[in-house]
């Protein structure tokens, strides 16, 4: 009993993530939902960034108290552009107040629509 109202409790904590048909849009433009169990991020071309987060991933975030720019699709392989997933990492840690870690092994590339 005392798991289920454990659970209900954090899931009403992060009520914005968990729920399909609402969304969270922050000021920079950056759309939390949690639509399904992959946590994964886009541009949806209205100059928005889309973000995803399985439910899973918000509880296992929180419990960590930081995430990483991997968590949120970054390579830092020096190819891939990792903006989208920087901008989202940043966005989430910030509405949680959690810490923003990179891989020290990691180079991020910024492309051409970062840089602007």
């Amino acid at each position: 009993m005392i798991k289920y109202i454990l659970l209900t409790f954090l899931l009403l904590n992060c009520v914005s993530l968990t729920q399909a048909q609402n969304s969270t849009l922050l000021e920079n433009n950056v759309v939390f939902t949690s639509l399904d169990k992959e946590t994964r991020v886009h541009d949806n071309g209205k100059g928005e960034l889309q973000v995803n987060i399985s439910t899973k991933d918000v509880l296992k975030f929180k419990a960590a108290r930081s995430v990483y720019y991997s968590d949120f699709g970054a390579k830092g392989d020096v190819k891939t552009d990792d903006i989208d997933a920087i901008a989202a990492t940043h966005a989430f840690a910030n509405m949680h107040g959690l810490t923003v870690k990179a891989n020290p092994t990691a180079t991020y590339y910024i492309g051409e629509r970062g840089a602007q």
